[in-house]
């Protein structure tokens, strides 16, 4: 690729960061390894499950310090 969904990434951390938010979440698809590898590298990690699919065997929930 061409960096831009990582770029994309980063500008919404800052934003948050900017609002005064100290984490972020999200959930990914176990069967989206490029997407978990992605959030992985800029320092993702494995969290709790949350939302409304609960504890999916087919869902990742990661997170992040801001």
């Amino acid at each position: 690729g061409n960096g831009v969904a990582r770029q994309l990434l980063q500008h919404l951390e800052a934003e948050a960061g900017r609002r005064g938010f100290t984490h972020m979440v999200l959930e990914t698809g176990v069967r989206q390894p490029e997407a978990q590898a992605l959030y992985r590298s800029v320092g993702y990690t494995t969290i709790a499950p949350f939302g409304p699919y609960g504890n999916s065997a087919r869902r990742v929930y990661l997170g992040k310090s801001l």
